[in-house]
């Protein structure tokens, strides 16, 4: 709680995050293309595969085993490549504002500390925190952080009548900020 609310600290981590979205662009580009071309080559096999038993040189006991492989390579291919366009759409994507999440900070712990039990705790944090990464040592070594319109709408819920004056938080719907991601 103290470190996503320190905003020295998500002013580092935002202009960070912002700065590493260039220099990840060329990269994932350059693996994007390796896997399309990859997919042609394994794509390509599978139809010489189906030549070869069309011509007879291959029986159905060889050729399915063979097609079985190729497909799969195939398939954990297009996984891949799909994981990587979303990468590439948050690498292209415009500069994250710092207003934006530190506003988005500031609304989770007060919603946070207004919850009564643990259980409802439990669910905001599980709705802000997409992933934890643990390293050897078994210390953690990341939190990822998602802010979508989900999150957005959570924290703004039941809080209209009570701000009549304050509707600062409501520009964040209109910004459209789906799946904006930040790691810790």
């Amino acid at each position: 709680m103290e470190l996503i609310n320190d905003e020295t600290i998500l002013r580092k981590v935002v202009d960070n995050i912002n700065q590493n979205k260039s220099t990840k662009l060329k990269p994932i580009l350059e693996h994007l293309e390796q896997i399309n071309k990859e997919i042609e080559k394994l794509t390509s096999k599978k139809n010489k595969n189906i030549e070869l038993f069309e011509d007879g040189i291959l029986d159905k006991s060889e050729l399915s085993p063979r097609i079985k492989v190729i497909n799969d390579d195939i398939e954990k291919l297009k996984y891949r490549e799909q994981e990587l366009k979303q990468d590439l759409q948050l690498a292209e994507g415009d500069p994250i504002p710092f207003e934006i999440v530190n506003e988005v900070m500031k609304r989770f712990k007060e919603v946070f500390f207004e919850m009564s039990t643990s259980q409802q705790r439990k669910q905001l944090i599980h709705l802000l925190v997409s992933k934890i990464t643990i390293n050897k040592e078994r210390e953690i070594d990341s939190i990822e952080i998602q802010i979508n319109d989900d999150v957005i709408t959570y924290l703004m819920k039941d809080r209209l009548p009570k701000e009549q004056g304050n509707l600062s938080f409501l520009h964040l719907l209109g910004m459209n900020c789906v799946n904006l991601k930040i790691v810790i």
